[in-house]
């Protein structure tokens, strides 16, 4: 069982190309996780990336089984490179969508660049057959549409902070007791 003193399991999807700047300022994901880290020290949020696959470990597998049993919410780092990505169509977000139908996962969506984020529409629970489909713009975006790359860096953070705050409030408002969810152990 888990209780309101347990962490906030977190998956955060991205491109990759997103966080390979030179720029440690456009490494969106690096930034996520560096507002995100009091958080996890505090026990409160738990946020897992493909960077937390150990050397070995069949990764699509690791990346499915945390977003499939671990993930109570989702942050989703949207970009043109997010939305072109085959893996995040095919692979991740078939599995959260379902998820959030299903399970009431949280999904985060955080727009990075201008992009056809309310344009681009994504089927699951199979990415070719569906039959549901759904646009992400559905989820309400945590800085309304506002690219971050489009504000100055003290806007940037406070978008990167109302993630963690949402986070938060979930965490604080989960319930004493749920069922058992099979967990995956963060090595």
């Amino acid at each position: 069982m888990t209780s309101n003193n347990s962490r906030l399991p977190v998956f955060v999807s991205y491109a990759h190309e997103d966080n390979a700047g030179s720029d440690p300022n456009q490494r969106w994901l690096d930034r996520l996780l560096q507002m995100l880290k009091p958080l996890n020290l505090q026990d409160q949020v738990c946020a897992w990336s493909d960077r937390d696959i150990k050397p070995g470990q069949q990764w699509e597998s690791a990346i499915a089984g945390q977003m499939e049993h671990y993930a109570e919410a989702a942050v989703l780092l949207i970009s043109p490179a997010f939305l072109a990505s085959n893996f995040i169509r095919d692979s991740e977000l078939p599995i959260l969508l379902k998820r959030a139908q299903d399970d009431g996962v949280l999904i985060l969506p955080v727009i990075l660049h201008e992009c056809l984020f309310r344009e681009t529409f994504f089927k699951y629970p199979d990415p070719k057959k569906g039959p549901k489909r759904l646009s992400l713009d559905v989820f309400q975006a945590v800085n309304d549409l506002s690219p971050l790359d489009s504000l100055p860096r003290h806007e940037q953070d406070k978008v990167l902070a109302r993630v963690g705050r949402s986070l938060l409030e979930v965490h604080s408002t989960r319930p004493d007791e749920r069922p058992a969810r099979k967990r995956l152990k963060k090595r």
